[in-house]
């Protein structure tokens, strides 16, 4: 995934990299799904148009492909510029450890949580805290809570490709958002599965959060991820 573009309807990404070996299984003739987002602050992004690439056919000219948005096209086109593996990119982003490193240190913050009905006297936010929880139910991780904010900056939380079932970037993984309450009565701001590789690329990232009826409960951003050695 690309980094955000802001306010841009041309806009020109920081060049990435596809091994045929590893992310094709050795073909270069595999279809790869290309789609172009609109990125929304609340996290519910909108997709602009799709293209289906076949690296095969790009060469080493500039290539462009029509986005279609449900069997329409007019939603603008792609361009690529292939660059062979005898000319190595030294200036690929960083995510690209997400395909050696076995854990991970994530920075994450929350945007906009919905402030919660703490009883009979309205809250004017919430105290927020989340938990990651595995595709088991396990719950692996679960923050500090923060006082009132909408806007909360959580300490940074370690995740393990161990901790998950199948031990893959794709594993899914659900995000919770609560309000904290003395109680223990916790109120839901918001909820949303996504997998590791979403949350490893094109940063800063926000997931869209839903409430149990479906109302936005804001958003869940990872700004910075370091690759912990095990």
């Amino acid at each position: 995934r690309a980094e955000v573009n802001r306010d841009a309807s041309d806009p020109v990404w920081i060049t990435f990299s596809v091994d045929v070996q590893t992310d094709l299984g050795g073909s270069a003739v595999r279809h790869i799904l290309v789609r172009v987002w609109n990125w929304k602050e609340n996290g519910v992004h909108q997709e602009i148009g799709s293209a289906d690439l076949k690296l095969v056919e790009c060469g080493e000219n500039d290539f462009v492909l029509a986005l279609a948005l449900d069997g329409a096209t007019g939603q603008g086109g792609i361009s690529f510029s292939i660059v062979p593996d005898s000319h190595p990119v030294v200036s690929s982003p960083p995510p690209l450890v997400v395909r050696t490193a076995p854990a991970f240190l994530i920075h994450a913050s929350g945007r906009k949580i919905a402030k919660m009905d703490g009883g009979l006297l309205k809250k004017q936010d919430s105290d927020p805290f989340f938990r990651i929880i595995a595709p088991s139910g396990v719950c692996l991780y679960r923050s500090e809570w923060i006082m009132k904010t909408s806007n909360p900056d959580w300490k940074p939380f370690p995740i393990s490709l161990s901790d998950l079932t199948n031990k893959s970037l794709d594993d899914k993984i659900t995000v919770e958002v609560f309000d904290f309450d003395a109680d223990g009565g916790m109120d839901l701001c918001g909820r949303e599965q996504t997998t590791l590789r979403n949350l490893l690329h094109g940063l800063p990232y926000r997931v869209g959060l839903f409430q149990g009826d479906g109302k936005p409960g804001g958003a869940f951003e990872i700004s910075r991820v370091d690759p912990i050695a095990q």
